[in-house]
């Protein structure tokens, strides 16, 4: 990583403020509370100058920019920016994966991605547009569709005005997987 450390500078005369900050031109803030014997270290992000208390933070951060991902799959090939994600992942090729959708039996390295997911068996859309009332089974879509009602304005955020949500995190994967079983027995 480019980052550099600076010390910190001392307040300048005539400076009341509780902290004081200086800012090298290699991405490294360093800030010292009044008070505090430590300066808390800033790492500020080159492509979009976000700014991060832990290096390790910046340079997992930076792989979003640069699309590195360093950490592969040995069964499948896939590339991660940070190895925890992996770990996630190979949940999926073990031989018995812990979340596997009772319907279609596809398997999932996370219960909340199998919750999701058993939401597409049911009827069930929990979050509805507040602006033209459709309705979608994931809040993403909705995030997503709300941005249609935002073209043209400026200053609008993603997911901001237009979106409402029907309580999608309140089912219980318990009455998710009860209204998949009833569902399946009325198709036969």
């Amino acid at each position: 990583m480019n980052s550099v450390y600076q010390n910190p500078s001392s307040s300048p005369p005539g400076v009341s403020s509780s902290t004081t900050s200086s800012t090298a031109t290699s991405g490294v803030t360093t800030t010292r509370q009044k008070g505090s014997s430590r300066p808390k270290k800033q790492f500020i992000c080159k492509f979009c100058s976000r700014q991060f208390t832990k290096s390790y933070n910046l340079l997992i951060h930076e792989r979003t920019h640069t699309k590195e991902k360093p950490f592969k799959c040995t069964e499948c090939g896939k590339g991660f920016c940070q190895s925890r994600t992996l770990a996630v992942h190979k949940i999926l090729h073990m031989e018995e994966s812990p979340h596997k959708c009772p319907v279609c039996s596809r398997s999932f390295n996370q219960r909340s991605n199998l919750k999701t997911h058993l939401l597409t068996h049911t009827d069930i859309k929990p979050y509805n547009c507040s602006a033209c009332g459709k309705v979608f089974r994931r809040n993403c879509d909705l995030r997503r569709h709300s941005l249609t009602h935002n073209l043209g304005t400026s200053g609008s955020s993603p997911g901001g005005s237009g979106t409402s949500s029907a309580g999608g995190q309140g089912f219980s994967i318990d009455s998710l997987m009860s209204k998949v079983a009833a569902t399946a027995a009325a198709s036969k």
